[in-house]
Formats: C-alpha cells, sequence, structure tokens
C-alpha cells in the first residue's frame, strides 16, 4: 500500500523511529542499520504489516534492505520481529552471501533463530536470492558452483574462516587452481581470522 515516506525525523529509538510528514508522526519499527543511514527529508522505504489485532509500519533505507525483510517474513516461522533481528545482525547483502552460500554460522549471532531456523530460512531462500545491485562480489554463485573454488572455500574454513567470509574472498581472487584461488583469498583477507 505504502511505497516510500519523505519527512522529516522527529524520533529516534533503539529499533524505531517517528517520521514527520505533512503534520502525521508515522511510527517505524527499523534495523540499526536503517537508523544509522535514514536522513531528512529523503526517501525511507516501507512495508504496512496488517493482521488481526495491529497494523505497524516497519522502515528502510534501501529497497534492497526491505526487499530482505519481505523475503525472510515469507520464511514459515519467521517473524517480522525477528526478520528485524537478522538484518541488524546483518546487511541485505551480507545476508544474501550468507543464504547463497548457505552459511548458518552467519545465523548464530541472531536473537531469535535457531540451527533450524537457519536451515530453513537457507533451504527457502536459497533459489530466491540475488545480490543487491552494485555488490562488489559479482561472481559468488559462479565462484560457489566451480570445483576449485568450492576446495578453496572449504580449506579456508578449515583454517578458521566463516564461510560467507570464505566464499567473498574466493569469489573476489583470481587463480584457476584451488591453491592458487586460496593464495590469492588468504592476501586479500589479510590472514584476519
Amino acid at each position: 500500500m505504502y511505497d516510500f515516506f519523505i519527512g522529516k525525523i522527529a524520533e529516534k529509538g533503539t529499533n524505531y523511529f517517528v517520521l514527520s510528514c505533512g503534520g502525521i508522526g508515522y511510527h517505524f519499527n527499523a534495523s540499526a542499520y536503517t537508523l544509522d543511514q535514514i536522513k531528512d527529508d529523503e526517501k525511507v522505504f516501507a512495508h504496512l504489516l496488517v493482521r488481526e489485532d495491529e497494523m505497524s509500519l516497519f522502515g528502510f533505507a534501501t529497497k534492497e534492505e526491505r526487499e530482505m525483510f519481505r523475503r525472510l517474513i515469507s520464511v514459515s516461522g519467521i517473524g517480522p520481529k525477528v526478520a528485524l533481528n537478522i538484518l541488524c545482525a546483518h546487511c541485505a547483502a551480507d545476508l544474501a552471501v550468507a543464504i547463497i552460500t548457505a552459511d548458518e554460522g552467519a545465523f548464530k549471532k541472531v536473537s531469535g533463530v535457531g540451527a533450524k531456523s537457519a536451515q530453513r530460512i537457507i533451504l527457502e531462500l536459497k533459489g530466491k536470492i540475488e545480490l543487491p545491485a552494485g555488490s562488489e562480489i559479482f561472481n559468488i554463485s559462479e565462484a560457489v558452483d566451480s570445483g576449485a573454488a568450492s576446495e578453496a572455500i572449504m580449506a579456508l574454513m578449515s583454517l578458521g574462516y566463516e564461510k560467507s567470509a570464505a566464499a567473498k574472498a574466493v569469489a573476489l581472487a583470481s587463480g584457476q587452481t584451488a591453491d592458487e584461488l586460496i593464495f590469492d583469498a588468504l592476501k586479500r583477507m589479510g590472514g584476519n581470522l
């Protein structure tokens, strides 16, 4: 029903903000990322959630974040509060990489998401998620599908790197063999665990 709002930020809290538009204050639930990014007189992308006993507005700094929120709440067992918790832990681009690479570990820090919920999110969204436009990881899906890249990702994970970080580094690495990809990926990551 609503696509976006433009107005002045009247108030900010830990997980919400109030936007003043035409003399009306709209209360938006929001992620930490959105709270950091929103500014006066810029578009706030909206999602209206209507339930039997309430209507809630959710605000997003980008269309990509709003789309990821919509995808997350489409997963059975994931409600809007849990979806916002996930978006507080990861930006939309990082979350897309975690889903594409089936990185269950990326969800460990998120309140309200256990191992089964993480698996369900990955299973239900893996084929539906694309990296946001302008993302630096333009070839992550090809990298994960290639044999040398998969081997390089597994090797980096055995060294203690998170799957999403390893996949990012391998996607950006240059080389034909797994050894070349590992070497270049390690240089790019600076050896940081």
